[in-house]
């Protein structure tokens, strides 16, 4: 029997990822790990991830980590080598580009004295991971020379401090031009939704594409035009302030989510478009969530583990697409109870 540790499973999306690995891999054995430890399962570790001993006292006997401690703000060096020198799987739903920059950078180093290939992919959330995955259906198609991709999320979603601030954190560097420009785009039955440019891990280098990369672009919106808004208003103010400054912000708007709540809806939304030369979208694919819109990030990481678990050979994998296909995706998807079209 194979042995998953979720770390960070306390969490709001840790919860969901926790619930949904129950779910899809009842044959896994379960156990948790979080800083305080002994709150939310029998089996709950208290783990340090920032602590080279607490890490490597976790990982005994452990085939799989899922690292849900958001807002991956810190160094992932501990849990790497930890993984490695257990020769066991990690994924992470990190759409922080400098974290997942520093994941791979780690891989590279243990490699060199790795007995064993260990499967390693950071970014298992709905970017890039899901977003890689679901395009790549159409890498074989020339005329493709950029992509961009839309997310619309419902604001009577529950939140957290942390995924306000994962939210925010990028909004706090002024050189990031977060919400530098706003588009209105037409969702199915008229739904109209005012998407601002945010940063992503395509920003440095583009997406991976038939052995090089091409341009990816990511916009954000919510479910009323206001907020977007105020997202812009948020882009010329969080700059001055210090991160910690940020964080406390983050805490203090949680006062006011019953009231954003109210307001707000459940539905959500990601399109991800294909588009040629002169601009023209060329192909698409849109997956619609009624209600629990967050499964949809917390997903991926439950998946990548299970097929790194169903592997019959050791490989060596950096990235969803080379674990999933799109179509495999949408199976799981529809599964979820969400709406899946792909053009």
């Amino acid at each position: 029997m194979k042995t998953l540790l979720i770390i960070g499973a306390s969490g709001l999306m840790g919860q969901r990822v926790l619930a949904l690995a129950k779910k899809w891999m009842p044959e896994v054995r379960i156990i948790t790990g979080s800083r305080s430890g002994g709150r939310q399962e029998p089996t709950d570790l208290k783990v340090d991830i920032l602590d080279e001993t607490s890490v490597t006292e976790a990982l005994v006997g452990v085939d799989g980590v899922i690292n849900v401690v958001g807002p991956y703000d810190y160094s992932p060096t501990v849990l790497i080598k930890g993984c490695f020198a257990a020769e066991c799987h990690y994924v992470d739903l990190a759409e922080v580009p400098e974290f997942i920059q520093s994941v791979y950078e780690q891989v590279y180093k243990e490699k060199k004295d790795a007995s064993k290939t260990v499967t390693v992919i950071s970014g298992c959330s709905t970017i890039p991971g899901m977003i890689d995955t679901m395009s790549a259906s159409w890498q074989e198609d020339e005329s493709v020379v950029r992509l961009r991709s839309f997310l619309s999320m419902g604001s009577k979603n529950p939140t957290s401090a942390t995924l306000i601030y994962s939210l925010l954190l990028p909004f706090c560097d002024i050189k990031r031009n977060n919400f530098e420009y706003l588009t209105t785009k037409i969702l199915r039955f008229g739904q109209k939704r005012l998407y601002g440019n945010h940063a992503s891990p395509y920003d440095a280098s583009g997406m991976s594409w038939r052995g090089g990369s091409i341009p990816a672009e990511f916009w954000i919106s919510f479910d009323r035009r206001l907020y977007s808004y105020l997202l812009k208003l948020s882009s010329y103010v969080l700059p001055v302030f210090p991160l910690p400054w940020v964080k406390l912000i983050c805490r203090m708007a949680q006062f006011f989510s019953p009231l954003i709540n109210q307001l707000g809806t459940t539905q959500g939304s990601l399109i991800i478009e294909a588009l040629d030369k002169e601009g023209q979208v060329i192909h698409q694919i849109s997956i619609y969530a009624e209600e629990n819109g967050l499964n949809i990030p917390a997903l991926p990481s439950v998946l990548a583990i299970k097929k790194s678990f169903e592997a019959q050979d050791s490989q060596s994998c950096e990235n969803l697409s080379q674990l999933l296909t799109p179509e495999a995706f949408k199976v799981a998807l529809t599964a979820e109870g969400y709406q899946v079209e792909m053009e």
